[in-house]
This record gives C-alpha cells, structure tokens and sequence, in this order.
C-alpha cells in the first residue's frame, strides 16, 4: 500500500453501519446523520436563540417518510423547544405553511399558502416570504 493510503472499510462494515442507521429510531425534534462512517445525533434546538427553524422536504416522491417526520415529530420538538416560528416548504404538497404560538409540544396557529403566493411570516419577524421561486 502506498504512503498515506487509507485502506478501505470492508464492505460488510459499511452495510452493517447502513442497516443500524436505517433502523435507529431517534426521538421527536432529533435529528440523526450518517457522515463519513459515523452515526450523529442531534438534539433539538433549545429555542435560547432560535427565532425560527425552517425545513423543506425532499421533492422526490419516494421520500414520504422524512416528509411525515417534517410535518409531524419535528414540528412538535420544534414547538416543545419554544421556537417561535416553524416555517415548512413542502415540496411534495407544492405549497409553504408557517406555524407560530407554540404552546407544550404543538403550535397554536399555522397559515399555508400555495407556490407563487406571498406568505404572511408573523411576529416576532413580520415580514412576507415569496413562494414564487419555489416552483
């Protein structure tokens, strides 16, 4: 082997790793990577300085499941976090919807608008988010 060659993980190790991570359940609001052949794990944003968190979803169709866990779980760790604002842009529903008041692990108030409408972002940012470039 040449000098400052790395030898490569056996195959088997790297499949092992894929199946633990494919089967590790991570609780609601964490997040888990696989990045250069080590399992992270996140914790959710504590809501000390986070004023808003925004995700946007796969538009792959075969990726429904990080879909659901967008719109469901993370969600609910982002509002039991105290984030203020939650904005999801859903690829796959083609349209953008802010959620806002979080109150225990749900937020109270949601708007969702279709690609190419403006989106009303409320307090604590007030301002509009055009969607006509999400297409």
């Amino acid at each position: 082997m040449p000098d400052g060659a790395v030898p490569e993980e056996p195959s088997f190790v790297r499949e092992d790793l894929r199946e633990a991570f494919a089967a590790l359940e991570v609780m609601p609001g964490f997040r888990a990577e696989l990045i250069d052949g080590e399992i992270i794990v996140s914790p959710p944003p504590d809501g000390q300085h986070e004023t808003m968190v925004v995700e946007v979803t796969s538009g792959r169709r075969g990726d429904r499941k990080g879909a659901e866990r967008d719109r469901g779980p993370k969600r609910q760790g982002y509002a039991a976090a105290d984030i203020p604002l939650y904005l999801l842009i859903d690829r796959l529903e083609g349209k953008a919807t802010i959620f806002s008041e979080p109150r225990g692990n749900e937020y109270t108030h949601s708007a969702s608008v279709a690609f190419g409408e403006d989106l009303p972002i409320p307090t604590p940012l007030e301002s509009v988010l055009p969607t006509d470039e999400f297409f």
